[in-house]
């Protein structure tokens, strides 16, 4: 599947939230590809992409 942040490929509006749950049965694996990736500039604390292990959100 795809996903994409609100007005994807235009720009999103300010304070937006954007959160993805995905859910794997024990024993399988996911691959994540990032295709399109555009952040804020260096110091920007609003803009970014966190992904998380496990059913306890275990950074990673």
């Amino acid at each position: 599947g795809v996903l994409s942040s609100k007005n994807y490929p235009g720009t999103y509006p300010n304070n937006s939230w954007c959160e993805w749950q995905i859910h794997v049965p024990i024993g399988h694996t996911i691959v994540l590809k990032f295709g399109d990736l555009n952040m804020e500039k260096k110091g920007c604390e609003s803009d970014y992409l966190k992904v998380l292990k496990g059913s306890h959100g275990t950074e990673n």
